[in-house]
């Protein structure tokens, strides 16, 4: 749901956040707190992180091609964790849009529930669908699951900007196969409209 036939897919993410640990660990070896480091723009690793997720929300999908703001989230709220527990290792931070992190806020999700919604897994893919109007629904495996049902609630999953976002989607990866520069020219004409409606949306708080 997260994905758009153009888009490419998430491949070793778990993985890769570990090696990404490593070397920040290995320059800064008494830091503990890793989003200290990835919340800072200007520094390399947050370029890095963002790769790990295709510059892409780990929640919604949305790519930085639609969306300029991105932040680092923690997963499971940092409120969830025991005093002397870390809420900042890699594991437990991902990639998220301006929108889903703000909406998400302080969510908790219980530990019966954190594997299954868990975005660095193919778990959170069983959760959820896109429809053939770009609608994100819950699979009905799990709609009677109280998490899931609020986890959707909370990020507003079933706004009508992550319908347009997912359009905006499938018309980029449409624009960079393309080779005709006239037909490319009008679907950029056609991209910039649609980015124009979305910014509306972000007005009105529709979001």
């Amino acid at each position: 749901y997260r994905n758009s036939r153009y888009c490419p897919k998430l491949d070793n993410v778990i993985l890769r956040k570990n090696i990404l640990q490593d070397k920040i660990k290995s320059r800064n070896i008494k830091l503990k707190d890793f989003y200290l480091v990835l919340s800072q723009k200007k520094l390399p690793y947050r370029q890095e992180f963002a790769e790990i997720y295709n510059k892409k929300c780990a929640y919604c999908g949305v790519s930085y091609k639609i969306e300029s703001m991105f932040e680092i989230d923690h997963y499971i709220c940092k409120s969830s964790f025991s005093p002397g527990e870390d809420a900042g290792q890699l594991s437990n931070l991902v990639y998220s849009c301006y929108h889903c992190n703000r909406h998400k806020s302080n969510f908790k999700i219980n530990k019966l529930n954190s594997t299954l919604l868990n975005p660095d897994t193919r778990s959170i893919n069983k959760v959820f669908i896109r429809t053939d109007d770009y609608d994100i629904q819950i699979q009905k495996a799990y709609r009677n699951n109280d998490t899931v049902q609020n986890f959707y609630k909370k990020l507003h999953f079933s706004f009508d900007l992550r319908r347009l976002d997912y359009l905006l989607l499938c018309i980029w990866g449409l624009y960079t196969k393309m080779k005709n520069e006239t037909d490319k020219s009008m679907v950029a004409e056609a991209l910039n409209l649609l980015k124009e409606r979305r910014n509306v949306f972000i007005d009105k708080g529709l979001t």
